[in-house]
């Protein structure tokens, strides 16, 4: 008991000072000593009403245009999308299986997510993103971040990968066709 008081002191101190309510805030939630479902659920409701304040804070202070206020509530949908997966994903891996094919749905959900970011960053920090003055590290950030969301569509199975594993096995779609199946390696055409 004397822990969790103890973090959450610590969570509003670093919270105030950084703005960022995600790592003080699940440190807190583990002091609890919450199980697996319950820290995943206390979180969701951590970082939903942390955000709700931060929106509430941006718009009195009239940081929020009525376009960014739309664009985030669209962007609710995936999320929650990506909640019911990650669920899924995890009674799952708790029953001892292996995941199905929403591993699938969840990583090209994400990496779709991460160009979306991608390019609306650029739309919103404009040159820094691609030239940034010599001592400007926050447009060094930028960059990385939007170089490498390029890369997480690659990475752990292409978006096209992704798209036929969810086409065959949640859509029950055939499978592309392999003119080249049973065909020795040497035998088949390369570019």
């Amino acid at each position: 008991l004397w822990l969790g008081a103890l973090m959450g002191s610590i969570n509003g101190i670093l919270t105030g000072m950084t703005g960022s309510f995600v790592v003080p805030g699940v440190f807190y939630l583990r002091s609890i000593g919450f199980g697996r479902d319950m820290l995943i659920q206390s979180m969701g409701i951590l970082f939903t009403s942390s955000t709700l304040a931060l929106i509430l804070s941006l718009q009195h202070n009239e940081f929020i245009t009525s376009e960014l206020c739309i664009l985030s509530s669209i962007s609710i949908v995936p999320a929650i999308f990506g909640m019911v997966i990650g669920q899924r994903i995890r009674d799952a891996v708790s029953a001892g299986q292996v995941p199905g094919p929403e591993g699938s749905i969840a990583k090209l959900n994400g990496a779709l997510l991460a160009r979306t970011i991608r390019d609306t960053s650029i739309d919103l920090v404009k040159t820094p993103v691609q030239a940034w003055e010599k001592d400007n590290s926050d447009g060094n950030q930028w960059a990385i971040g939007c170089l490498a969301a390029a890369g997480i569509s690659i990475a752990g199975g292409t978006d096209e990968v992704q798209r036929n594993i969810i086409g065959e096995r949640v859509l029950g779609l055939p499978k592309e066709p392999d003119p080249f199946k049973g065909a020795a390696w040497e035998d088949v055409p390369r570019s």
